[in-house]
C-alpha cells in the first residue's frame, strides 16, 4: 500500500506555543500499516513532518540531525550533535547486550530525541504528559516510549550522557509490565554501567535513614509505586531501595535477572516471579537489608489509577 503523505496525522493542537500531534490518531494511523517495513517508513515520514513543524515554532538555531537509529532535534552545534548521536547509539548497544533475553519486535523506525534548551522550554513541552493537578519534582529528561521519543533538558552542567542512558533504559523496559521499583532499580543500575561511573551511595547514615522510614505501611507504598511520588524523603529513599534490591539480585542471581524481568508483574510487585526464579520472596530480599519485619507485598497493585501515572522521567531530585 503506497503511503499517502496527506494521510499523515497533522498538528492538531497547540499548547504554550509548541505544536503537538494527536498521538491517538498517530497510533491509529500507524496501525493501518500491517507490513513492518511500510509501518517503519510511515513513522519516519511522520517524524520528519512533526520535527519540521517543531523547528518552525522553536527559537532560531534548532536543526534535525540523524543517525542509523535516532533523530536528534537540538540547538547545539554540528559537532556536539554528532557526539550526542554517537552516545545514543553506543548506549543502545550496551542496553541490548545487558538485556539479551528480552526480545522485542524489531522496529526499523528511529527514536526521536528532543534536546530542548532551557528549563522553561523543556517544562512547557513535558507539561502535556503530567496530570493537570499536582506538584512534581523538576526532571532532567523524560521517556515517552510508547510515543517514540525522549526529551532532554539542556542546561549548563547537565549530565546529558547519563540522562540519555537513563531514558533509553526506560524505553527498553517499557514493553514489560514491570512494577515501578524494578523498572527504576534496573534503570539506575544499567545507567551506571553505561556511563561507567556509579551514582550509588550507601553508608551508615543512609542505612539508618532507610530503617527509620520503612515500615509495614510505607513498604506497601513502595511495592505499589506510590512512594516514588512522595513529596518528602520517601521519594529518594524509594529510588535508593530499588537500586539496593536490584544490585543484590544481580549479585546473587545475575544470570537470572533477564528471566525475572520477563516474568515479573506489576500486579504483585514481582513477588511471584521472585519466588519462581530465585526461590525467595521479595520480603526476604528486603529483610537482608532492613532487618526483620513484615516487608512482603500485600495486595493487588493493578488497582492504581493508571491516569495518574507519569511517563518515565529522569528527576533532578531523585533518580539521576
Amino acid at each position: 500500500m503506497p503511503i499517502d503523505f496527506n494521510s499523515i496525522p497533522g498538528i492538531r493542537d497547540k499548547r504554550i506555543g509548541l505544536p503537538r500531534p494527536d498521538w491517538v490518531e498517530v497510533r491509529d494511523w500507524l496501525a493501518t500499516f500491517t507490513d513492518q517495513p511500510e509501518q517503519n517508513e510511515a513513522w519516519n515520514l511522520f517524524a520528519e513532518k512533526w520535527l519540521a513543524a517543531l523547528i518552525e515554532a522553536l527559537p532560531d538555531g534548532y536543526r534535525v540531525h540523524e543517525s542509523d537509529g535516532f533523530y536528534l532535534l537540538s540547538q547545539v552545534d554540528e559537532a556536539s550533535s554528532g557526539r550526542m548521536l554517537r552516545w545514543c547509539e553506543s548506549s543502545q548497544r550496551k542496553i541490548d547486550e545487558f538485556l539479551p533475553e528480552i526480545v522485542f519486535e524489531e522496529q526499523g523506525w528511529k527514536m526521536i530525541v528532543l534536546a530542548l534548551s532551557g528549563r522553561e522550554l523543556y517544562c512547557n513541552y513535558v507539561a502535556d504528559f503530567y496530570p493537570e493537578m499536582g506538584e512534581f519534582g523538576m526532571s532532567g529528561g523524560m521517556c515517552m516510549a510508547d510515543l517514540g521519543h525522549i526529551v532532554l533538558c539542556v542546561i549548563p552542567n547537565a549530565d546529558l550522557e547519563r540522562t540519555i542512558a537513563h531514558e533509553l533504559v526506560h524505553g527498553a523496559l517499557a514493553p514489560l509490565p514491570l512494577p515501578l521499583w524494578l523498572n527504576e532499580g534496573v534503570t539506575q543500575v544499567l545507567e551506571d554501567m553505561i556511563v561507567d561511573v556509579s551514582s550509588f551511595q550507601m553508608n551508615s547514615f543512609i542505612k539508618n535513614e532507610h530503617r527509620a522510614f520503612w515500615n509495614e505501611k510505607t513498604i506497601d507504598e513502595f511495592w505499589a509505586g506510590d512512594s516514588f511520588y512522595r513529596p518528602d524523603d520517601g521519594q529518594h529513599l524509594s529510588y535508593s531501595l530499588a537500586q539496593v534490591l536490584v544490585l543484590n539480585i544481580i549479585s546473587g542471581y545475575g544470570k537470572k535477572l533477564n528471566r525475572f524481568l520477563i516474568e515479573a508483574q506489576k500486579s504483585d510487585a514481582g513477588n511471584a516471579a521472585a519466588g519462581a526464579v530465585f526461590d525467595v520472596s521479595l520480603g526476604e530480599r528486603v529483610a537482608q537489608f532492613l532487618g526483620p519485619g513484615n516487608w512482603q507485598p500485600s495486595g493487588n497493585y493493578e488497582t492504581m489509577d493508571a491516569e495518574t501515572e507519569i511517563g518515565s522521567d529522569s528527576s533532578a531530585t531523585s533518580d539521576t
